[in-house]
């Protein structure tokens, strides 16, 4: 599983200092320490998450056809919630290093799916400037990846190394996860 450290995060958020200073115009000092918290680990659980989603996603539409309708709806709502980070109102108050991030996979991920399944997810995403490092990002994983644990695990730091943030995680085997992961 993924990781970061404090020295981690906190090299991470020097790298963007000046994006995170942009914000003092809008939030205050105890609002930006928790607010670019938030972003950082979110990011790190997107990417953590959609690489392998696309293979559970792609495996429940191939095996369980009567769930489609239920999937689809599912992916319906993840993609509204992630449109919504095409916004003028969102990016005034997102960095711009993890907006870009976080919608260059985003695209990839519903583009991906959106072959597969047969559907347009990406329309919305057709005049954000997101949309040729989305492609990029997409074919490097059609053509790339392996349907497994381990796959899993290469595509999470392809796709990291693709949107710039390697050095903002590591990998942890779960049988080495703290008694007291997630409690602070």
């Amino acid at each position: 599983m993924t990781y970061s450290t404090d020295q981690m995060k906190n090299n991470a958020l020097k790298k963007i200092d000046n994006e995170i200073q942009a914000l003092s115009g809008i939030l205050s000092a105890d609002q930006i320490g928790h607010y670019t918290n938030l972003l950082y680990t979110g990011l790190i659980l997107q990417l953590s998450n959609l690489p392998p989603d696309i293979m559970i996603e792609k495996w429940i539409y191939d095996r369980y056809p009567s769930l489609r309708p239920l999937q689809l709806k599912s992916l319906n709502k993840q993609l509204k919630d992630s449109v919504a980070g095409l916004t003028e109102e969102i990016r005034k108050i997102t960095l711009p290093t993890i907006l870009q991030a976080s919608n260059i996979m985003n695209y990839a991920f519903f583009h991906i799916l959106g072959l597969h399944i047969g559907l347009d997810f990406t329309r919305h995403y057709s005049a954000s400037p997101y949309v040729e490092k989305g492609e990029e990002l997409a074919a490097i994983t059609e053509n790339n990846y392996a349907d497994s644990h381990e796959g899993d695990n290469m595509m999470i730091d392809e796709w990291a190394a693709f949107v710039n943030i390697s050095d903002w995680f590591k990998w942890r085997g779960f049988e080495d996860v703290p008694a007291d992961y997630g409690q602070t």
